[in-house]
């Protein structure tokens, strides 16, 4: 997997969560185990992740609902995970 989040990298490669808030901890534990196994977004399809594809210029990146703002942002590149982010983008 790639990421873009530092804090999201840490928390999968170290266990480290320094950078992640203590409430979304777990569940971005559970969404990184998935993103891990997943070759294709359909993969990551489980209903309170909410899996939708961005639009527009995001075209290509994928979506998972971490918290009510925060979202787990990610694209599938020759079956793995890559540019996974934590963004608020609403």
């Amino acid at each position: 997997m790639e990421f873009r989040h530092g804090g999201l990298r840490r928390l999968w490669e170290r266990d480290d969560a320094s950078r992640i808030k203590p409430e979304h901890v777990a569940r971005a534990h559970r969404i990184l185990d998935d993103l891990a196994q997943a070759v294709q977004p359909a993969d990551m399809r489980r209903p309170s992740y909410r899996l939708h594809q961005l639009r527009g210029d995001r075209r290509g990146t994928w979506s998972v609902r971490l918290s009510s703002n925060w979202r787990i942002t990610f694209r599938i590149v020759e079956g793995r995970a890559v540019d996974i982010d934590l963004e608020d983008y609403h």
